[in-house]
């Protein structure tokens, strides 16, 4: 079983109690629908709401929490509604609703889920809640102040965040509340809760004005209504619900095929030890065990947390008289960082000046210059702090001045890097220092960067595929990829650049970076799948619409297979309506392959 409960923040204008009460407007239902008991509901709040204690969010700030913390409403009964849903089925469970009165307090959702779990005798509960990180915490303490009848020990609860509300948390929470790491959920995403909400919402309009009880009873038929229409588009299969499950299957089986062949590929070629380490620890997690093996246990290093450090390091020298700054605004790692800050700008100025070339406007041409004139000036103020801490490097720079000159974007900058075995200047040993901790925390950065922007064009390229059809989306399309490769290409040089830096001061690997930083090739330069075809690709076998891949023979068996269940499912409706899924279902399939081939 697998639940999920939410705010009903579109139900946010209820009127005053003073307007209409439960004693004149007690309603029908009385907690035998999807609504709890009143009486049994406001008992409770009124034992435990004062006593509640505030807890402080430890995760990131989210609008259910601040909700729960902030201020009551003036002028209304309720500020939304609180439920507890089936997420497999996505449906409404008994005895599972009801009022909120400052947003998601937890005395409220406490209440809603223990009554929805007195419904429920499974003993393994999948719990999915957008704030599961924090309301989790201390729920089993809280339960054993209220007045339930709670077996703890005879039931296995997991909690878990929602897969679209999962990346508004802290790194912590991805890996111990994602569903992606959780045996026997497959796919679910935990949202269904959003999706219901969708089908109620235009109640709110009339049901504000509504006494609490008529109100309360409105709702009910509404979530009675909704899941009485799944069971019967489930029961009476039309040509909609045939065609979605049957899209499903067939994604599931393809995927099956396809992860399951990645797995064993990957298998080969890993060391037997590992594996069967790696299988032991997943299968303890999966069993309760605390150690979380999806965990990154090699933390990477950061570009702002290298220059927290060098700052901290700079400070404590500086107070114990180790360093002695030779001017007062500029440290040693201030002026390298300064230094690499300006190699930033000349590579971006360089690629913005190479694409207008001479076929610019005259208003590009304009901020190319602009921008050149204001980089000279900062080139010029960052070389008066460079001569302090590196004289030698006016000795190079005399040199360059008597050659032809430069533009900005290609004069050079001589950092530590690019002095290494220059017999023209001393070694700066703690510059050296400075720039390697930086460009190594850079090169990590930059390949971070690197992959997202990757997956970033992969997805592009895949959805064009599928579902851009015409000139004008095309041409879209093709603008915003470019705007990606632009932004690959440029993660590329930049650790092209910080690689090359790193080999020249560290060159034996006396820290080990080149185990994790290998030689970037542009071959290299490309995501673990490429959806885009080209013609040689477009065999007998490929389907375009997915990413080039040739149709294993499981899929196209299933095809046949799944045919035949739609006929046998659609026997009692008459031969005239199972040709007509059968023939819905086939068009479908080549539509999709003409549209792809197209």
């Amino acid at each position: 079983m697998y639940m999920n409960t939410s705010q009903f923040i579109q139900e946010g204008g209820f009127p005053d109690e003073d307007v209409s009460t439960d004693s004149v407007d007690p309603g029908l239902n009385r907690g035998y629908a999807y609504f709890v008991e009143e009486t049994e509901y406001k008992a409770h709040l009124k034992t435990h709401d004062k006593g509640e204690k505030v807890e402080k969010s430890t995760c990131n700030s989210h609008d259910a929490v601040k909700l729960a913390n902030m201020r009551g409403s003036n002028g209304t009964a309720a500020s939304g509604v609180g439920t507890v849903e089936c997420v497999r089925h996505d449906m409404k469970r008994p005895c599972s609703v009801g009022d909120l009165q400052k947003g998601e307090r937890y005395v409220n959702m406490d209440y809603l889920f223990a009554s929805s779990l007195r419904q429920h005798t499974t003993t393994r509960v999948v719990v999915s809640y957008d704030i599961a990180c924090q309301w989790s915490v201390n729920l089993w303490q809280r339960m054993l102040q209220y007045d339930f009848d709670w077996d703890v020990d005879r039931r296995t609860i997991t909690f878990l965040i929602p897969k679209f509300h999962l990346p508004a948390h802290q790194e912590s929470c991805h890996t111990k509340y994602s569903f992606h790491f959780i045996k026997h959920v497959g796919r679910t995403d935990g949202e269904a809760v959003e999706r219901g909400w969708a089908a109620v919402n235009g109640f709110s309009g009339s049901t504000k004005e509504m006494g609490p009880g008529s109100r309360r009873d409105v709702l009910d038929d509404a979530f009675g209504d909704y899941n009485w229409r799944k069971v019967v588009q489930l029961l009476i299969i039309d040509v909609s619900v045939a065609k979605t499950l049957f899209d499903r299957v067939k994604t599931a089986v393809e995927e099956r095929s396809k992860q399951v062949a990645e797995f064993q590929d990957l298998t080969h070629v890993t060391n037997p030890t590992h594996i069967a380490e790696w299988t032991q620890q997943v299968e303890a997690w999966e069993d309760g065990a605390d150690y979380n093996p999806f965990v990154a246990t090699r933390r990477a290093i950061s570009l702002a947390s290298v220059r927290l450090s060098l700052a901290e390091e700079e400070s404590a020298a500086i107070e114990s008289g180790d360093l002695v700054l030779l001017h007062g605004d500029v440290s040693p790692s201030m002026l390298i960082i300064a230094g690499l800050e300006i190699e930033e700008l000349q590579r971006r100025l360089q690629r913005d000046a190479a694409s207008i070339g001479t076929d610019g406007t005259d208003t590009q041409r304009a901020e190319i210059v602009r921008r050149r004139s204001n980089l000279k000036l900062r080139i010029n103020a960052w070389r008066g702090y460079q001569d302090l801490y590196m004289p030698g490097v006016l000795r190079l720079r005399s040199a360059d001045d008597s050659d032809a000159p430069l533009q900005p974007e290609n004069t050079p900058l001589y950092l530590p890097s690019a002095l290494v075995g220059n017999p023209l200047v001393a070694p700066t040993p703690s510059l050296k220092e400075i720039e390697r901790r930086l460009r190594h925390a850079q090169a990590n950065d930059t390949l971070d960067q690197l992959r997202r922007h990757l997956r970033a064009r992969s997805h592009l390229y895949m959805v064009k595929d599928r579902d851009v059809r015409g000139q004008r989306y095309n041409t879209r399309s093709q603008t915003y990829i470019k705007t990606v490769e632009a932004r690959v290409q440029a993660d590329a040089a930049r650790y092209r650049v910080a690689h090359s830096a790193l080999l020249a001061m560290d060159p034996p690997d006396e820290h080990g970076w080149q185990k994790y930083f290998r030689p970037l090739e542009q071959n290299d330069v490309r995501g673990m799948k490429d959806p885009k075809m080209h013609g040689s690709q477009r065999e007998e076998g490929h389907c375009p619409g997915y990413g080039g891949r040739p149709r294993s023979p499981a899929v196209m068996t299933m095809t046949t297979t799944m045919t035949r269940r739609i006929m046998k499912l659609c026997a009692s409706n008459g031969a005239n309506r199972g040709r007509a899924l059968i023939a819905g279902a086939r068009n479908a399939i080549f539509f999709k392959r003409k549209c792809d081939v197209l």
